[in-house]
């Protein structure tokens, strides 16, 4: 899977989660934080 691919899979995922959860600000929150999480972690490492 291309690293485009798995960005489109990703989107997807945050999507669904957002049809099963009524509240789409918490979910968006939560993805955002996650992505910053994991920058900061990669971003330490190099």
């Amino acid at each position: 899977m291309t690293k485009g691919q798995r960005e489109v899979q990703r989107k997807l995922q945050i999507l669904r989660h957002a049809e099963k959860i009524s509240h789409a600000a918490l979910i968006i929150r939560y993805h955002l934080m996650e992505a910053r999480r994991a920058w900061k972690a990669t971003a330490s490492v190099a």
